[in-house]
């Protein structure tokens, strides 16, 4: 062999070598056959397998065409008919935590107070010393005699907490005012009140942004280690489900603390840190709007600011227009007076940074869209995708106001399940026009869903394609699958990255233990994840 054939031999016995390896280096790392996926993208909605590479989805299609992208490395996984959908994305789910404590066992999401006092006399008489938590409603919570001196007595020197199970107002023990700062003539807080005697002084009940601070200290009692093991349980509950991001307002668990923990915890999923500050200022709340890095850990960012306009139904804060059909005379409160909630949406404007607003009643909605529109044009509201959280009365005749000004929807399913309360506060008429979901959709106004409560999202589907405060809006299940997916992934900026399983979106999929798309209805909640997978890696395997 002459000396110019012997090289060419070795250059294309070379060539040959790197065309093998980059074969090799181009077939997928993992393949899933034999699904029934669901892809989130309307283009092509359903497929039957899914091939990864890294940490990105690498095609889409048939079992029979991505067998044959297989290369020797390839982990190929037969899924035998399972549903396959993109990992779900919780658009808005709190964390915190507390200190340890004896949890009372009472009756009902509305129990009597005097079934609350006899429940807290029981447990300060077989318990230690510690902490006794309660879950109240608006019954117990409204009483005239639900005070820290009612507490005191029932359990003297005790530490007492109960909380409304919306999250809006809490009950403290005087031991309890103690322990989280607070004395006899504290001043209101901005945006938050406590209620008094008629010498002025506290008599226990905290509302609002008050409610909101005092849970921030107790979480602060509990220290830092019991702070990152919540938010470990709180991955772990959710890889079981399925969900590969989690959107968290930092409320009990300040923003600053939250980016310093979750690289701490070490967490297999997404997260994303939402703001939520007490105050208006970063002098004032350095931990919720002071300088923060915007992606902490690969799997975790920092986004959003949230802000509370009013309350709840249920309590009859959600400010309204017109009055609560069981208070005469009352429509309803704001946390954010007007001044405050133009402060904000400048705010917004200047740094670009994504507003988000609790507001529940009609009135809270108006007030809110006239301030966007009188400080700024449509188009720059729309660059910012401001999001509503609930939006019970983001009603049909302001939903193209919605549309114009890009707002996004951030529903909670479980908002959907108190149809006697809801009616009792506003009447059979306006109940029929409430939580108008299916409309939002019908008319092109993102949707996106979070539990902001039980994070158990089949559960949560299964309330959205029931809808029993207003059955006409409930969604369709595809419907509901895709707002907890692309949806919510539109409300984070995130659309071009995740939500929906097409080539090149990142590799975040959950293969459920149930056919989620036909399962009588009833039995959705008992729906898990099989197989889930975040960014291309398995994370929870139940399969083999």
């Amino acid at each position: 062999m002459t000396m110019t054939r012997l090289v060419g031999a070795v250059a294309a016995a070379a060539l040959c070598s790197i065309a093998v390896a980059s074969q090799q280096r181009e077939a997928p790392d993992l393949i899933l056959l034999n699904g029934k996926v669901f892809t989130a993208d309307p283009a092509k909605p359903w497929v039957e397998a899914i091939a990864v590479r890294g940490d990105r989805i690498d095609a889409i299609g048939t079992t029979a065409a991505l067998r044959e992208r297989a290369g020797a490395r390839t982990r190929v996984i037969d899924v035998a008919g399972r549903v396959v959908i993109p990992g779900i994305n919780d658009a808005h789910t709190h964390v915190g935590t507390r200190p340890p404590g004896v949890v009372l066992k009472l009756n009902g999401s509305e129990p009597a107070w005097t079934d609350v006092i006899a429940a807290v006399r029981d447990a300060a008489g077989s318990a230690g010393g510690g902490w006794i938590y309660g879950t109240i409603g608006e019954r117990a919570l409204s009483d005239a005699n639900a005070t820290r001196f009612a507490l005191d007595a029932a359990a003297p020197g005790r530490l007492v907490k109960l909380s409304a199970w919306t999250g809006h107002g809490v009950i403290f023990s005087t031991a309890g005012l103690r322990a989280i700062g607070l004395g006899d003539r504290e001043p209101d807080p901005p945006f938050g009140s406590y209620s008094r005697t008629p010498a002025g002084i506290l008599a226990g009940r905290l509302d609002e942004y008050a409610d909101l601070r005092a849970h921030r200290r107790l979480t602060a009692l509990a220290g830092r280690e019991a702070a990152v093991g919540s938010l470990r349980r709180l991955s772990d509950e959710a890889v079981g489900f399925g969900i590969t991001t989690i959107q968290a307002m930092a409320n009990s668990l300040p923003a600053a603390d939250l980016t310093s923990m979750l690289p701490e915890a070490a967490t297999p999923i997404r997260w994303r840190i939402i703001r939520f500050p007490i105050a208006l200022t970063e002098r004032d709340a350095p931990a919720d709007l002071g300088p923060l890095p915007r992606q902490p850990s690969p799997l975790v960012s920092v986004s959003g600011v949230k802000w509370i306009v009013d309350g709840t139904p249920v309590e009859r804060f959600s400010a309204m227009n017109d009055a609560y059909a069981d208070r005469p005379g009352w429509t309803g409160q704001f946390d954010l007076p007007p001044d405050a909630i133009d402060a904000v949406l400048q705010r917004a404007l200047e740094t670009g940074d994504q507003p988000m607003f609790h507001v529940t009643g009609d009135r809270g909605v108006d007030v809110l869209f006239s301030a966007m529109e009188r400080l700024a044009p449509a188009e720059r509201w729309r660059r910012i995708r401001p999001r509503i959280e609930h939006g019970e009365f983001l009603t049909r005749s302001r939903i193209e106001r919605a549309r114009t000004l890009g707002i996004i929807n951030v529903q909670n399913p479980a908002h959907f399940t108190i149809p006697d309360v809801m009616t009792a506060r506003f009447g059979a008429a306006r109940v029929a026009a409430v939580e108008p979901v299916k409309s939002l959709v019908e008319a092109g106004v993102p949707l996106a869903l979070g539990g902001d409560g039980p994070l158990n999202p089949f559960l949560n589907i299964m309330f959205a394609i029931t809808h029993p405060n207003n059955p006409p809006e409930a969604l369709t299940r595809e419907q509901a699958v895709t707002a907890y997916t692309a949806g919510s992934a539109f409300a984070e900026f995130a659309e071009d990255n995740k939500g929906r399983l097409v080539a090149g979106m990142l590799a975040d999929i959950a293969v459920l233990s149930q056919d989620i798309f036909t399962v009588e209805v009833s039995r959705l909640p008992a729906t898990s994840a099989a197989l889930t997978i975040v960014n291309g890696r398995i994370v929870r395997d139940t399969i083999n």
